[in-house]
């Protein structure tokens, strides 16, 4: 996880000193999937790494999983348009206040469908989906919440690739 205050610039991946490059200069040598919430002032970024990817940088084999052949196409196939009704977010408030646990709910999300989402990637290295909170006032309204409740928050966002068929079938969770 990268907390930055520069100003929650979308394509962070790219950025030197960013999380992308730290993970590289430590060693990591994976294909990252890399989640950038943009609300500047600040952004709030996440990377996975596949465990059963090459070490080489390259997506993970499709071996027959659906999961991965579907992370195969939304990364290397599919247009923004498509990505959009694929990228799914499930939240959980496992602590805080009653509030803010109704408001976030435990509903999956397509989020493509109410926010901005930009895709950047660099073939062989990361892929980036990066979800400008503000370009929804209900994501604001949601967003303010959470701040005044983070003291006391515990929170959980995992992120699945929602299968439109039944080749895509079952889902299983990306990361979080």
């Amino acid at each position: 996880v990268h907390v930055g205050d520069k100003g929650g610039y979308p394509n962070m991946a790219a950025q030197q000193g960013g999380l992308v490059s730290e993970l590289r200069r430590a060693g990591e040598t994976r294909f990252l999937f890399v989640v950038n919430f943009c609300m500047a002032p600040l952004h709030l970024a996440v990377a996975f790494a596949f465990r059963d990817a090459p070490a080489s940088g390259a997506l993970p084999v499709n071996d027959g999983d659906p999961a991965k052949a579907l992370l195969r196409r939304f990364v290397e196939d599919m247009d923004d348009a498509e990505r959009n009704q694929h990228f799914k977010v499930i939240p959980w408030v496992r602590e805080g206040p009653w509030l803010v646990q109704k408001a976030v709910g435990r509903t999956p999300a397509i989020i493509g469908k109410s926010l901005k989402i930009n895709y950047f990637s660099k073939p062989g290295d990361y892929f980036e989906v990066s979800v400008d909170i503000f370009s929804s006032s209900a994501a604001q309204r949601i967003l303010g919440l959470l701040k005044g409740a983070a003291k006391g928050l515990s929170m959980e966002v995992f992120f699945v690739l929602e299968g439109k068929s039944a080749e895509e079938l079952p889902e299983q969770i990306l990361g979080g």
